[in-house]
């Protein structure tokens, strides 16, 4: 796996986290935790604005929720959200059944991520 996963392409860096999750379950890991926007990508700016890239990042969590039913590992995997007009820099957990969870982040965010992320709910 590249030391930095490229931003803006949803699609490989869901194939790197799958590579790593199937290694996770060949050595009968329980959790694994992935990169903070690791589906999107860190460093892109306003591309975490962009619909087109939020949707595909959404798309690749669902192709990630298919892929690991048959993994053990329970998956933690970072991503720019958006729920009911906010965006959320959101851990997604992903369990062996397949099932999907959002945590809405509750530590503050970077001070350069202020803008685009909304804070934890008063």
């Amino acid at each position: 796996m590249p030391a930095a996963l490229p931003g803006g392409s949803p699609a490989f860096n869901l194939e790197q986290s799958l590579e790593l999750a199937r290694a996770g379950d060949d050595q009968a890991v329980a959790l694994m935790v992935f990169p903070e926007l690791g589906l999107s990508g860190y460093s892109i700016d306003d591309l975490l604005l962009q619909r087109a890239l939020l949707d595909d990042v959404e798309a690749r969590l669902l192709e990630l929720v298919e892929a690991s039913r048959e993994l053990r590992p329970f998956l933690l995997v970072g991503a720019p959200l958006r729920r009911e007009g906010r965006f959320y820099n959101c851990a997604v957990a992903v369990n062996t059944v397949a099932s999907l969870a959002r945590r809405r982040r509750i530590c503050p965010t970077i001070e350069n991520f202020k803008r685009w992320f909304a804070g934890p709910p008063s």
